[in-house]
């Protein structure tokens, strides 16, 4: 931990500077400059001492600036972090808020992480027959079901955002290979000579 964030004399709000300076690889200056203005610190004591606030988000503005908000942004150009009490009590000197609090960051593009997360993470998982051993088959095909029908929506959405149409990948498309591609590619080729003929 940064020297300067010790004379806080609070080790929830050093906890939380710390994965913030961290997270956006920051020096503890910029921290400080956020928590010297009255209405940010107010913000952060509030989450610590609080029942009501159960949700704190940092991110930075186009200035550079670090900026606090007891609301996830609409919009961002850079990642946020977040603080989420998984029980809504104050936070206490004594807990170990690692315990207590949910925390990580956040992309500025939150459908293209999701999208990510469920390419590289959850499809890989839920789809490994090996981790599908003890399930019924019911369970295990719904669960494909529903992760497939996730990635689809997804895909649509993020299109949607970036101002494309995409349309929902299609039953099956993971299993073609680049050989029935090409062959695809030929007759669609030799159908488009017919047609013009």
């Amino acid at each position: 931990m940064p020297n300067d964030l010790k004379e806080i004399n609070d080790s929830r709000i050093e906890f939380l500077a710390s994965f913030v300076l961290k997270t956006f690889k920051l020096k503890a200056d910029k921290w400080m400059k956020m928590y010297v203005v009255e209405e940010n610190k107010t913000m952060v004591l509030e989450f610590v001492e609080k029942n009501e606030q159960n949700l704190l988000v940092f991110f930075m503005n186009a200035s550079g600036t670090l900026v606090i908000s007891y609301d996830y942004p609409s919009q961002i150009k850079s990642k946020a972090c977040y603080f989420v009490k998984k029980n809504k009590e104050a936070l206490s000197k004594d807990l170990n808020l690692r315990e207590v609090l949910i925390y990580g960051d956040l992309s500025y593009a939150p459908v293209d992480q999701l999208s990510t997360i469920l390419d590289e993470l959850l499809i890989p998982i839920f789809g490994n027959s090996q981790n599908q051993i003890q399930w019924p088959k019911v369970v295990s095909h719904d669960i494909n079901k529903h992760i497939k029908s996730l990635k689809n929506k997804t895909h649509v959405i993020s299109g949607q955002m970036k101002g494309k149409t995409q349309l929902p990948i299609p039953a099956g498309a993971d299993k073609i290979s680049d050989e029935h591609l090409k062959m695809i590619e030929r007759l669609l080729k030799i159908a488009m000579i017919f047609f013009f003929f």
